[in-house]
């Protein structure tokens, strides 16, 4: 892994894959679930917030240029 991307992900800018959790964990030997345990949605970075499968029809109608 990129000494940079490290660095980001750190730092709390970078997003990692999850190719990229399995090798921090696999280097910390510890279980990847480990990395994430307590994360929610008020963690995610740059305003992206998950909906579930019922809000999709809303959300595209609300990205909708007429």
């Amino acid at each position: 892994m990129d000494l940079t991307n490290y660095q980001r992900i750190e730092r709390g800018k970078g997003n990692p894959t999850v190719s990229t959790l399995l090798q921090i964990a696999t280097a910390l030997e510890v279980d990847v679930g480990e990395l994430v345990t307590g994360l929610d949605s008020d963690d995610l970075q740059n305003g992206r917030y998950p909906y579930g499968y019922s809000e999709i029809s809303t959300r595209r109608r609300s990205r909708a240029i007429y």
